[in-house]
């Protein structure tokens, strides 16, 4: 009985310690850039990467032509509109929102793709919210800018 009373404990610390290590907050993405690294800005928002999930293949024809790279994605949307009053209420970040994302760059035809799935929606202080996964995809303008300052974040963990 006692093993089983530990083992429960010890299943249950696991799991609230992995629920609330899930959670992102604005500070904790800016106080990490050697972690979480800005590849893309856009008029309303700030596209991070989380280095440690940054997954590439590539192959090995001229001149590594074909490259499928795999990451999170971490994007914090600004408040519309973004005035003097959101700045001074603290109101600046509206959300951020976590995605698993992949591209693929064929480099022969200059063509690159991207396919993201949200996986959860943060407030600025790390608040979790109720995430329908089935829609709102990342748009983003430069899927080759994108792919290239992940690409170039990947080479920096390698070295």
């Amino acid at each position: 009985m006692k093993k089983l009373l530990s083992l429960l404990s010890l299943s249950f610390l696991l799991l609230a310690g992995s629920a609330t290590s899930q959670a992102m907050d604005s500070d904790t993405l800016l106080q990490s850039p050697d972690r979480y690294r800005v590849v893309s800005a856009q008029n309303d928002s700030v596209v991070y990467v989380d280095i440690n999930t940054i997954q590439a293949i590539q192959t090995m024809d001229y001149p590594n032509s074909l490259e499928n790279l795999s990451c999170t994605l971490y994007v914090e949307t600004y408040a519309d509109p973004l005035d003097a009053e959101a700045y001074q209420s603290g109101r600046l970040i509206r959300q951020i929102n976590e995605y698993k994302a992949s591209f693929h760059a064929n480099k022969r035809e200059q063509s690159y793709s991207f396919d993201s799935t949200l996986t959860g929606v943060y407030a600025p202080d790390g608040q979790s919210f109720y995430v329908n996964t089935s829609g709102d995809p990342l748009r983003l303008r430069d899927v080759m800018g994108t792919f290239i300052n992940i690409h170039r974040a990947a080479a920096l963990i390698r070295k």
